[in-house]
């Protein structure tokens, strides 16, 4: 009786090793399988090192290969000067290094997190790809390492103008973006009609090229008009332009022989503010000349107000 009660026993049990082996797996367990597997064929241990909590004990540091690595509250002494140091793809974080010389450094790829560079010199130094969050830094410390690449350099200043931006300093972000508008001009017009690699394989065909063209265009439009929101003597010039052609309509409608004088020309300089601002409005002024008027009176009202509250909430 036993021996029969053991062998169904031990006939269930192979029976539910059967089962299990037969189930299905579940969504996540594949996708576990799959993870691991691609993990295991494509990624291997990083090579980035990490230094946290040290300093650079000599005043002079020659030739020397840091690239890669996680510096952490790294602290330098003044004045030390750093000759010929690779700092490719690092990233500073806390880190404390004031008034210090950086001369034919490169910085490609570095990422500078929380680090104070207050009155620290940079020569011939280079920072294509690199990215600064909430550094303290000069405001000439960059303006002289920017890239050549008309793309490498927009980058750069819009991570540079952010990073002002996050410390509240209004003063060089204006600077930034002004630098910034220069870099886009430069790379808009590349794109435009480069012949170099780069801009072949990415604005390659006619069609990239027109939209390229198209946005060029724009560009120089709006920088024309009020330097695209950062020049306001650009948008005073323009304010200047639309008197002039007031005067040119007024002495064109009002006819001979008034036209032929100068001293009404004088007299339609003096009235042309009075007409733009909807004050004084002459007989002979048509409907739709007024209307345009009092759309240009808007719109540079409104662009106006652009700029200032720009330039307020930055502060």
């Amino acid at each position: 009786m036993m021996k029969s009660i053991k062998k169904i026993i031990k006939v269930d049990t192979v029976v539910e090793n059967k089962m299990d082996v037969k189930r299905e797996l579940t969504f996540t367990e594949k996708l576990d399988l799959e993870r691991d597997s691609a993990s295991k064929k494509f990624l291997e241990k990083s090579i980035r090192l990490t230094k946290v909590d040290q300093w650079f004990k000599q005043k002079k540091i020659n030739n020397a290969n840091f690239s890669n690595t996680h510096f952490t509250r790294v602290v330098s002494s003044k004045e030390t000067q750093f000759l010929n140091i690779d700092f490719s793809y690092c990233i500073f974080e806390h880190a404390y290094i004031r008034a210090c010389s950086f001369d034919n450094c490169d910085f490609t790829g570095a990422k500078f997190i929380n680090t104070n560079l207050q009155g620290s010199s940079f020569i011939n130094c280079d920072f294509r790809y690199a990215i600064f969050e909430k550094s303290l830094i000069d405001d000439d410390f960059i303006f002289s390492n920017l890239p050549k690449e008309s793309n490498l350099r927009q980058k750069l200043l819009r991570s540079l103008r952010v990073n002002f931006q996050q410390l509240g300093d209004s003063e060089n972000v204006n600077k930034s973006i002004l630098y910034e508008l220069d870099a886009t001009d430069e790379y808009l017009w590349d794109a435009t009609f480069s012949s170099d690699k780069y801009y072949q394989d990415k604005y390659g065909g006619v069609q990239k090229r027109f939209l390229a063209c198209i946005r060029l265009l724009n560009f120089k439009i709006w920088e024309f008009v009020w330097g695209n929101g950062e020049k306001v003597w650009k948008l005073f010039r323009f304010f200047i332009l639309i008197l002039l052609f007031i005067v040119i309509y007024d002495i064109w409608a009002v006819g001979l022989p008034k036209a032929d004088s100068l001293n009404y020309v004088y007299t339609s300089l003096k009235n042309s503010c009075a007409i733009f601002f909807g004050v004084y409005r002459p007989d002979h002024f048509s409907d739709n000349f007024c209307a345009l008027v009092m759309f240009f009176r808007l719109f540079l009202f409104a662009l106006f107000i652009s700029i200032m509250v720009k330039r307020l909430n930055r502060r």
